[in-house]
């Protein structure tokens, strides 16, 4: 399982009163998200901060493949929005 940073550009949302010049301006905030690739498809990757089992990291390509791992804090990534993907470690 790859560990990844992805550099996206994400929405926003602005509970104030704006003028239709300032919402014109208004642009996609850029961000940096770090995981686990744990899916991708033609639309989406999805990426995990946090995977629960104590597991040494050379186990995680197995264990995924059986089903045995659970995650928390997980991102779903539009591929439509994604400026640049870069893994962090290699086996």
């Amino acid at each position: 399982m790859k560990l990844i940073r992805v550099i996206w550009k994400d929405a926003k949302c602005l509970n104030s009163s704006l003028t239709i010049d300032e919402i014109k301006k208004q642009t996609l905030i850029e961000t940096i998200s770090i995981g686990y690739l744990v899916d991708e498809t033609k639309e989406k990757i999805v990426i995990a901060a946090t995977i629960f089992k104590e597991i040494n990291r050379d186990d995680l390509d197995s264990l995924f493949k059986e089903g045995f791992l659970t995650f928390k804090d997980i991102s779903f990534i539009p591929k439509s929005q994604i400026i640049k993907i870069e893994e962090l470690m290699k086996k």
